[in-house]
């Protein structure tokens, strides 16, 4: 996983475009639900490394869910995203880059910026609203339940 993180982080901040990097990976052998996952969440984990990082008073708290809406259904389904392995690795990869540069810094900043969470949080900071204590809510995700297996995916993710 960690080495397909890294991957998605260098294709990300290269082409800055998901359905791009979604088509990057699937030519270099990912299936698309796989290479869709790591598009939607190696952004969102990365950019909790920098979030958690931020010099604020209070922290800013973070949701432990994301959200993935179904526009044919209209419905949408909750994921812990402590179970969803493409964040967890991304997450600790963020981590480990504020520590010892695994991610090379340019790549990090355009992949992490990606994130609608940081996204949120620099336009406040842009318009200077003090984020301290602020909460963000579940990130909305919205590609990925068109994607062949996605059902699939889910129902094994939330019977554990």
């Amino acid at each position: 996983m960690r080495s397909d993180v890294l991957t998605t982080a260098s294709l990300l901040a290269e082409h800055s475009d998901e359905e791009a990097t979604v088509e990057r990976l699937v030519a270099q052998g990912f299936g698309r639900l796989q290479a869709e996952l790591l598009v939607a969440f190696v952004p969102l984990g990365l950019a909790r490394a920098i979030i958690t990082r931020l010099p604020v008073s209070s922290a800013v708290q973070l949701s432990s869910t994301a959200l993935v809406q179904d526009p044919m259904c209209k419905q949408s389904y909750e994921i812990n995203l402590e179970d969803v392995p493409e964040f967890e690795e991304a997450r600790q990869l963020g981590d480990e880059t504020f520590e010892s540069g695994v991610i090379p810094r340019d790549e990090f900043g355009l992949a992490s910026g990606m994130s609608a969470e940081l996204a949120v949080i620099n336009k406040a900071l842009n318009a200077g609203t003090d984020v301290s204590g602020a909460t963000i809510a579940a990130p909305i995700l919205l590609r990925l339940a068109e994607t062949p297996g996605f059902c699939d995916w889910y129902q094994n993710l939330t019977s554990h």
